[in-house]
């Protein structure tokens, strides 16, 4: 006759998982995951650093000296007691032409811009000013102190009323000097 009997364990103790001292262990211990994570905490770090490094932009006298049209701005920001307001835009992007259609014409849009000495760059004939002012991305704005010290840096297509928040927010930071 065939028993449906198992044996009787009950005298046995259960085998205790490894120790792991005081600390609980962590499921991704000495796993690649956890590499990972340290490579993705790099990442972040150096793309913060960079991102400052971009955001303290002065401009220097070579700078100057190659942009007609900037050393011209800085003249007349001083003389005015203006901020300057870079322009950076391309006739192939899309919300550059969205903003000249759509922002740009409003009249607190024309009535703010000019608390500015505007400069307007083409990416694409000027290309070494893009990356010199940490511009990726168009349309992207840099506001400058009259003396050509960075204030900050707008990117992106803005309705109206979003882009004279943006603007007014640079404003109050300028320095007098």
């Amino acid at each position: 006759m065939i028993s449906d009997e198992t044996p009787n364990n009950h005298n046995q103790q259960p085998t205790p998982p490894e120790s792991t001292g005081n600390r609980p262990s962590c499921a991704c211990s000495g796993s690649p995951w956890r590499w990972f994570l340290v490579v993705l905490v790099a990442i972040f770090v150096v793309i913060a650093i960079n991102s400052f490094r971009k955001n303290s932009i002065n401009l220097d006298s070579s700078t100057v000296k190659n942009n007609p049209e900037l050393q011209a701005a800085l003249k007349l920001a001083q003389e005015q007691n203006k901020p300057i307001l870079l322009v950076f835009e391309a006739t192939w992007c899309g919300f550059c032409q969205m903003m000249k259609k759509q922002t740009f014409p409003d009249p607190k849009v024309i009535q703010i811009i000019e608390n500015f000495v505007m400069v307007k760059i083409d990416v694409d004939q000027q290309a070494e000013f893009s990356g010199q002012f940490g511009v990726g991305p168009i349309p992207a704005y840099v506001i400058l102190q009259q003396n050509g010290e960075f204030v900050k840096k707008i990117v992106g297509f803005y309705p109206a009323d979003n882009f004279i928040t943006e603007l007014n927010d640079g404003l109050q930071e300028i320095k007098p000097i």
